[in-house]
C-alpha cells in the first residue's frame, strides 16, 4: 500500500482548562492517530477529519500532541507532526488576607485543580501611584512596606507555560495608624476640644474617619476631621477619651487616649463685707463636681492673700489683718481636679481709720489752719478728709484744713472724718480753737527809769477772756514773764542801761496767741560821780570822773561846756580836756551818761574858769608931766575885772585901779613930774589873777612945753 502522507502544520485552534483543540493539514488520507499525553499518562485517538478536540485534560498540564497520518491498514504511517501545549490553568479563588498590620499584607488562595508554574500576584494602589507584582510557587504572598489605612486591589493570575488565569479583582486594606498627640485645645464648663494628627504615611488616605469614646458614662462619637468638639458635659469632672483611626473595610487602629476635667463652673452670689481690718468673702455652691475653692484677695490688681477651703461644702472665709481704707478685689475660683473656673469677682473696701488728734498748725486773726496726723496704716492716696464747720462741710486731700473769714479771738469747733473708697468714711475726731486776738498797738514806753520800765498799749479787739503776757530779754539775765490783764505794765528790777526787748502778746488761756508786738528800750544809766574840773591855761580844761553805778563798756560820756564856748564831745573814758575855749570866761561843764541806744541818765555838772589872757600894756606921759597914759589891747575872750597898779618908789606912790573888760587904756593923772612910775595889769575871772609885764615911764619935766616937748620926745 502506498504511504499515507506526512502531517503537516500541527495548529493548536483553541486552549481551554481541560481541553485542547488541534488541526492539521489534510494530507488526502482518510484517517489520523491521534496521540496525546503527559508525562506519565498517554491517549490515542483515531479520527476521521484534520481536527481534533481533545478534552477531559488536567487544567494547567504540560501535553505533547503528536497526529500522524495512518493508512487503512491502521499499520502504514505517514511522518507525525508533534506539539506541545499548556492547558489553561484555573483561576485561584478563595483570595483572602491570612493576616495585617499597619503596613503589610498577608495573602493566600486556594487552587481549585491542576497545576500551575507559578502565581503573579499584583497589588496596586491607584492613590499611591503603588502597583507591585509577587511571583510565588506558594498559594500566600506577603506584601511589606505599605501604607497604613490604605485599600489595596489584589489580583493572583495562576501561570502555567504560557498561559494564565487570573482570580477576581479583591480589595484588602492595611490597619490604620492610631491618631498622634491627643491634646485638649479648649475646654468650657460643659464641653471639650479635642485635636489629634494623622500619622504622616497616612495624610491623605480616602476614607479614613475617628471613633472617640468618652467616660464616665459612655459615650462615642465619630468625625471625619481631625477635632471635635464633645458638648453636653458636666462641668468640673474628669473625662477619659479615646480616640481610634477607623480605615477601609471598618479597620480600627489601637487607641490613643487622655483624660482631663472640664472646667469647673462659677460660683454665684458672691459677696465681700469688710471692716476696717477683716473681709468676710460668701458665694453660693458652683454646680457640677467641686473639688474645693480658692479665694484670692487682691490689693491694685497684687495678690494680698488666699485661702483654699477644705472642701466643696465650705463657703465662706474671712480675711484678716487687712489695711483699713483700701479698696479690695476678691476673687473665687472652682477647682475641680488641676482646673481652675473662671473668676466670680466683687470688689469692697475695708472701713478708713480715724485720723489722729486735730491740732492748731497755725492762727491769724481771721483763720485757723487745723491740722491731724494721718489715719495710721492707710496709703495716703487712697483717702481724703471731710472736714465739718460751722461755715459748712469741706473736702480735702491735706491732712490740713485753714478755717477762714473768722473773727479775731473767738472759739469755733471743727470735726474731721476720713474718707476712704467708695466713700467709707471713719468716725468723726473733733476739736475747739480760737482764732488769734488782735495784736497789741501803740505800745510804748510811759516812763524809763535805771531800774523799771513803764509799759503801755491799746488792745482793738478787747475781750474778757483776753490776757497778756509780758517777756523781757536781755542777754545778762534770765528772761522775765509777766503776766496781766491789764493794758499797762510797769516792769521793775532792771539794770541800768542795758538793752531790754519788750514783748506783749494777747492771749486766750492756752489755746492762741496774737502776734507778739515787739520794743526796745534801755534803762537809763546812773549819773558819773566826783566830776572835778582843772584849769590847765587860758583855753584848756581837764576834767575827770568816777565811773557811775553798773556801769557798762558800751557806755558813753556826753560832755557839754557853755559859757565859754559851747562845745561837745563824746567820751568813752573817764576824762577829757577841753581846749579852744575862750580865756577868762566861766565855764558850765555837764557830764551826761549815755547809755549804747543813746539814752541819758541825769547830767552832773560842775563850773569853771578858763584863765583871761595877760595883757600887753604900754605906757605913756603924753608929753605930760603930772599923767601917764596907760594903754593895752583887749586881749582875746574875757576878763571880768581888770585890776590897773601904778607904782612909783621915789614917791611911794601905789594906787590900784579896777577897771571894766571894756577898758583898754587909763590915765593916771596928778602925778609928780619927772618921776618915773611903773604900771602892772592884773586880769582877773573867777579865782585866776593874771598880772602883765611891767611897763615903765616917766613924767615930764617942769618946762616950756617946746622945750618940755623936746626932752619928753627925747626921752
Amino acid at each position: 500500500m502506498p504511504a499515507p502522507g506526512n502531517v503537516e502544520n500541527l495548529t493548536v485552534l483553541e486552549i481551554t482548562t481541560t481541553s485542547v483543540k488541534v488541526s492539521w493539514n489534510n494530507t488526502g488520507d482518510s484517517r489520523y492517530r491521534v496521540k496525546w499525553g503527559d508525562e506519565g499518562n498517554t491517549k490515542t485517538d483515531i479520527v476521521m477529519g484534520n481536527i481534533k478536540n481533545i478534552t477531559d485534560l488536567t487544567p494547567g498540564f504540560l501535553y505533547t500532541i503528536n497526529v500522524t497520518a495512518v493508512a487503512s491498514d491502521n499499520l502504514t504511517e505517514g511522518r507525525p507532526a508533534t506539539k506541545t501545549v499548556h492547558t489553561r490553568p484555573v483561576k485561584p479563588v478563595n483570595i483572602r488576607v491570612a493576616s495585617r498590620s499597619t503596613d503589610n499584607l498577608n495573602i493566600n488562595w486556594t487552587l481549585p485543580e491542576g497545576r500551575v508554574d507559578y502565581y503573579s500576584v499584583n497589588i496596586s494602589n491607584q492613590n499611591l501611584a503603588y502597583y507591585n507584582t509577587s511571583k510565588t510557587n506558594d498559594t500566600m504572598v506577603i506584601f511589606s512596606g505599605l501604607h497604613p489605612g490604605r485599600l489595596f486591589l489584589i489580583t493572583v493570575t495562576a501561570v502555567a507555560g504560557n498561559l494564565t488565569s487570573t482570580s477576581d479583582q479583591f480589595s484588602f486594606a492595611t490597619y490604620p495608624k492610631p491618631p498622634q498627640s491627643l491634646i485638649i485645645i479648649y475646654k468650657t464648663i460643659s464641653s471639650l476640644q479635642l485635636q489629634w494628627s494623622t500619622f504622616p504615611n497616612m495624610s491623605g488616605a480616602p476614607g479614613i474617619s475617628y471613633f472617640i469614646t468618652y467616660r464616665p458614662s459612655l459615650n462615642n462619637i465619630s468625625s471625619i476631621n481631625e477635632n471635635i468638639v464633645l458638648d453636653g458635659l458636666q462641668s468640673g469632672t474628669l473625662y477619659n477619651i479615646s480616640v481610634k483611626t477607623v480605615g477601609p473595610d471598618q479597620l480600627e487602629s489601637t487607641a490613643v487616649s487622655n483624660s482631663t476635667y472640664t472646667l469647673p463652673d462659677m460660683v454665684s452670689n458672691i459677696s465681700a463685707i469688710g471692716t476696717t481690718t477683716n473681709m468676710s468673702v460668701s458665694w453660693t455652691k458652683a454646680a457640677g463636681q467641686v473639688s474645693s475653692y480658692f479665694v484670692q484677695l487682691r490689693k491694685n490688681t497684687a495678690p494680698v492673700s488666699n485661702q483654699t477651703t477644705p472642701s466643696n461644702e465650705t463657703t465662706q472665709v474671712v480675711f484678716v489683718g487687712l489695711t483699713p481704707g483700701v479698696l479690695y478685689l476678691v476673687e473665687v475660683v472652682t477647682i475641680s481636679g488641676p482646673e481652675k473656673s473662671n473668676k466670680s469677682s466683687v470688689s469692697n473696701a475695708t472701713f478708713p481709720t480715724p485720723l489722729g488728734s486735730i491740732t492748731v498748725n497755725s492762727q491769724t486773726v481771721s483763720s485757723i489752719n487745723f491740722t491731724w496726723t494721718s489715719p495710721a496704716d492707710m496709703p495716703h492716696h487712697l483717702y481724703n478728709y471731710s472736714v465739718l464747720t460751722a461755715n459748712g462741710s469741706y473736702s480735702t486731700q491735706n491732712n490740713w484744713f485753714l478755717l477762714e473769714n473768722l473773727v479775731s479771738g473767738s472759739s469755733y469747733d471743727v470735726s474731721v472724718v476720713t474718707v476712704g473708697v467708695l466713700g467709707y468714711r471713719s468716725t468723726a475726731i473733733s476739736t475747739t480753737n480760737y482764732t488769734k486776738p488782735q495784736a497789741v498797738m501803740d505800745l510804748m514806753a510811759t516812763e524809763v527809769t535805771t531800774s523799771s520800765v513803764t509799759l503801755k498799749w491799746n488792745q482793738s479787739d478787747s475781750k474778757s477772756h483776753y490776757s497778756y503776757e509780758v517777756r523781757v530779754e536781755n542777754v545778762s539775765m534770765p528772761e522775765l514773764v509777766r503776766t496781766t490783764n491789764s493794758t499797762t505794765i510797769t516792769v521793775n528790777g532792771l539794770e541800768s542801761g542795758r538793752n531790754y526787748t519788750f514783748t506783749v502778746t494777747t492771749f486766750i488761756a492756752s489755746y492762741s496767741k496774737a502776734d507778739p508786738v515787739k520794743v526796745f528800750y534801755f534803762t537809763r544809766p546812773y549819773n558819773i560821780n566826783d566830776l572835778k574840773a582843772l584849769t590847765l591855761n587860758t583855753t584848756a580844761i581837764y576834767l575827770n570822773w568816777t565811773k557811775p553805778y553798773e556801769y557798762k563798756a558800751d557806755f558813753k560820756y556826753l560832755v557839754e561846756t557853755t559859757g565859754c564856748g559851747n562845745k561837745t564831745n563824746n567820751s568813752t573814758v573817764d576824762n577829757i580836756t577841753f581846749s579852744e575855749l575862750i580865756p577868762g570866761t566861766k565855764c558850765s561843764f555837764c557830764v551826761t551818761v549815755m547809755a549804747a541806744n543813746g539814752i541819758k541818765g541825769n547830767e552832773s555838772c560842775i563850773p569853771q574858769y578858763t584863765k583871761p589872757e595877760v595883757v600887753k600894756l604900754s605906757i605913756s606921759n603924753n608929753g605930760f608931766n603930772n599923767s601917764v597914759l596907760v594903754s593895752w589891747t583887749k586881749p582875746a575872750g574875757n576878763v571880768e575885772v581888770y585890776r590897773l597898779q601904778l607904782n612909783s618908789s621915789s614917791t611911794n606912790l601905789s594906787r590900784v585901779e579896777q577897771l571894766n573888760f571894756t577898758s583898754t587904756s587909763f590915765l593916771f593923772t596928778n602925778l609928780s613930774a619927772a618921776v618915773l612910775y611903773s604900771a602892772v595889769m592884773i586880769a582877773n575871772s573867777g579865782p585866776f589873777y593874771e598880772p602883765s609885764e611891767m611897763v615903765t615911764n616917766a613924767t615930764c619935766e617942769y618946762r616950756t612945753l617946746f622945750y618940755i616937748a623936746f626932752v619928753c620926745i627925747k626921752i
